[in-house]
């Protein structure tokens, strides 16, 4: 079963992924292909979306603890996958 901070580090390893993508000059990587990943990241969520998100959550739940999984507002809203408490000085 995925987590749903497992979720959202996917979504923030893609947006990296996608940046590197962009950012290569190698012939093995084609101009269209490097466009293509540019054109993506033109409304990919971003780290600050995910903080929004974060706070609209905890605004909505009432819930102040960032690893909560215990109450009842936590539970009921463990399927949104914007929850940011596994976010710190790793990425």
């Amino acid at each position: 079963m995925t987590l749903p901070y497992e979720r959202s580090l996917s979504v923030i390893r893609t947006r990296e992924f996608l940046l590197k993508l962009c950012s290569l000059r190698s012939p093995k990587i084609s101009r269209e292909l490097r466009e293509e990943a540019r054109s993506l990241l033109k409304h990919f969520p971003s780290r600050l979306d995910f903080e929004v998100l974060d706070e609209m959550l905890k605004k909505n739940t009432g819930c102040s603890n960032d690893s909560c999984t215990t109450c009842s507002n936590c539970r009921k809203n463990e399927e949104f996958p914007f929850s940011m408490n596994f976010l710190g000085e790793e990425l």
